[in-house]
């Protein structure tokens, strides 16, 4: 499954933070910091995950909670006079993923924002299509990419 999961954790990056801080002044010699407890590398209860999905989830299925944001990023390409162009992807269900953000880059690329708002099962979709330069001829097929949310 290439839908990768990133869990927000501030107090990991706060620890960090405070480590370096402190060690910045120090001499070469000193030994570096202890390891961040592991209970300082799991997210807060209430903190929302957040689902990557690209162009290889397509035909996945992906399970999130209610609050998780899932990021559709769509690479699309270029060559010979043509550019292989993504729709901006697209929510069949407000009412399970509400969409947040979103646009196409001209170099055929398509972004998207969802937040998980409520359980049941949704899908996500885009389209690929060819986009030639002038005098230049491109087939009319049209590639779909879908990938279902489940939102427990």
């Amino acid at each position: 499954m290439n839908a990768t999961k990133h869990l927000t954790t501030p107090l990991t990056a706060l620890a960090l933070g405070a480590a370096l801080a402190l060690s910045a002044g120090a001499p070469a010699a000193v030994a570096a910091p202890a390891a961040v407890p592991s209970a300082l590398h799991a997210a807060p209860q209430g903190v929302a995950d957040d689902v990557t999905l690209t162009n290889d989830s397509n035909g996945q299925t992906v399970r999130v909670a209610a609050g998780d944001r899932i990021d559709v990023r769509l690479a699309g390409s270029s060559a010979g006079g043509t550019t292989l162009a993504w729709t901006e992807p697209a929510a069949g269900d407000s009412a399970v993923l509400r969409r947040t953000a979103g646009g196409t880059a001209p170099d055929g690329s398509a972004w998207a924002a969802f937040t998980a708002q409520g359980s049941g099962s949704g899908q996500i979709t885009a389209y690929r299509r060819c986009v030639p330069t002038p005098g230049v001829v491109c087939s009319h097929v049209v590639l779909p990419w879908k990938v279902t949310v489940v939102v427990d």
